[in-house]
Order: structure tokens, then sequence, then C-alpha cells
């Protein structure tokens, strides 16, 4: 089932974070909503990579998902095959 991904390393001084998407779901646009949890970002609408500021991983997992819930269409979240 293809499904989008964000997966970050959690470190010492933030975190290092890669996302990987889904045709219909732009991840570059979405991470860009959390620019003021990031040092720096930087991808395109199908990948992107991201370092968190030291101490804002939680928030970035509790705001990314309470706004991935809202934005995310539902649609994306149905198997299918390609």
């Amino acid at each position: 089932m293809d499904l989008s991904a964000v997966v970050i390393s959690s470190l010492e001084n933030g975190g290092k974070g890669s996302a990987r998407s889904v045709p219909g779901l732009n991840i570059i646009d979405l991470l860009r909503s959390f620019e003021h949890l990031f040092e720096s970002m930087g991808g395109h609408p199908m990948a992107a990579g991201f370092t968190l500021k030291k101490g804002m991983l939680d928030q970035f997992i509790q705001e990314f998902t309470a706004h991935a819930n809202k934005v995310v269409d539902a649609a994306l979240l149905i198997p299918t095959i390609t």
C-alpha cells in the first residue's frame, strides 16, 4: 500500500527528518506550515528533508499530526492498486 511517510532521527541538538509522499499530496507544501520549528528544510512535492530545532520534536509531532489530519484528502488513505 502506498502511504506517505515521515521519519525523524532524534538528536541531542534537534532532529533530522526525511519525508516521502504519494501522488496527490505535496509534502513540501505540507512541511512549510512548520518552518518555525525547523533549522533548515528543502525538497520537492514528492520528497523532503528537514532539521528540527532543538527541543521541537514533540511539538512537531503534535502539530504535524493535527494539521495532516485536517488537510490530507481521505481518498489518499484508501488502498489502491496501481
